[in-house]
């Protein structure tokens, strides 16, 4: 299932962006669980620094949901004030998975163990009805959320992308996101970026980092990569 599959009115673009953020971290956890089977040693390292981002992305997302985008936005519905139980629940089996990774990091097995692959599709099973859900209650209130909040959100949001540009890196963390997207999409977002300069990105990034992004999400062609 598809996250937050209902299109989002175009007055509001913030929430887009919650969208697509959402969209690339479901996606990515999904191609993880696909492809972590095919991992052996000499990709073991690579896979787990994408999974890895794939883990921290969504925390960082369940974090601005708590501590942002829910508290200004339960006064237009009170059920988004009330996600800090599930989002704890999550961020619970984020922890586990975090660390089983970094054993599997360290262990010297040529294959994953089976608490990989197990705790990644657990995570993958709590994330989608997790996103369908507040997709549904951000849809519902959209047209109503005023352009004030939505400049906060934005503004906070961008704090908060910076800071994991600064962390991991610009190249990787702007490929990352746009190789979990559709051309069409990619559009979009990330905001405020040309489509030449997207464009320079994803052919460098793709480069640069082209054993970790053997698992990314591949509903897209190899040339439609470097759109």
């Amino acid at each position: 299932m598809s996250v937050i599959s209902g299109k989002l009115p175009e007055s509001t673009p913030t929430l887009l962006s919650i969208s697509l953020t959402d969209k690339v971290i479901s996606r990515s956890l999904k191609s993880c669980v696909t492809k972590a089977s095919t991992v052996d040693l000499s990709t073991k390292e690579y896979f787990v620094r994408y999974a890895l981002y794939a883990i921290g992305l969504l925390e960082s997302r369940l974090d601005a949901a708590d501590n942002s985008w829910f508290p200004l936005l339960s006064k237009y519905n009170q059920k988004l004030d009330k996600r800090g139980e599930v989002h704890n629940q999550l961020r619970q089996t984020c922890r586990q998975a975090t660390d089983t990774l970094h054993k599997a990091r360290e262990a010297k097995d040529a294959k994953f163990g089976d608490n990989v692959s197990k705790l990644l599709i657990k995570l993958w099973n709590e994330v989608e009805p997790t996103f369908n859900d507040e997709a549904a209650l951000l849809n519902s209130i959209g047209p109503k959320v005023l352009q004030e909040d939505l400049s906060i959100i934005e503004e906070e949001d961008k704090i908060r992308r910076l800071a994991m540009m600064k962390k991991d890196g610009h190249l990787w963390c702007a490929t990352y996101l746009m190789r979990c997207l559709t051309v069409e999409e990619r559009q979009q977002f990330p905001p405020g970026v040309p489509s030449i300069a997207k464009s320079a990105m994803l052919v460098a990034g793709n480069w640069k980092f082209s054993r970790e992004f053997q698992f990314a999400p591949s509903f897209t062609t190899p040339a439609e990569n470097n759109i």
